[in-house]
């Protein structure tokens, strides 16, 4: 049977707790190795609110380079505290190779809204 999965990434870390690209491409290769049909980057389970957004890129970037294309990859955009903001953050995450951009609903909720 054939495997059909996209991980949502998590994002390794050295001791000095900076991202360490390195392993992020041991996982990488991990996950190929298991059969995976894309990834999941810069989302929830990788850190994506403990990051910076030059963070959130480069992490972004370097998954979308490593992969080169041998799976879609995916990350979410809607960072920032305005719509404009969001805008702009979208467009830096499309510019890092992805195949396409996550937006996050509640991203676009003020705190005072119910549900």
């Amino acid at each position: 049977m054939e495997k059909k999965f996209v991980p949502v990434m998590i994002t390794p870390f050295n001791l000095k707790a900076q991202i360490d690209l390195e392993m992020v491409e041991n996982l990488i290769d991990f996950y190929l190795d298991a059969g995976v049909k894309g990834f999941f980057a810069n989302c929830l389970s990788s850190e994506m609110y403990s990051i910076s957004e030059d963070e959130r890129l480069e992490l972004t970037r370097h998954v979308v380079r490593y992969v080169n294309g041998r799976v879609p990859v995916v990350a979410t955009g809607s960072f920032g505290l305005t719509i404009k903001d969001k805008a702009l953050f979208t467009q830096k995450i499309y510019d890092t190779g992805v195949d396409s951009v996550i937006m996050i609903t509640g991203h676009f909720a003020n705190i005072d809204e119910a549900g």
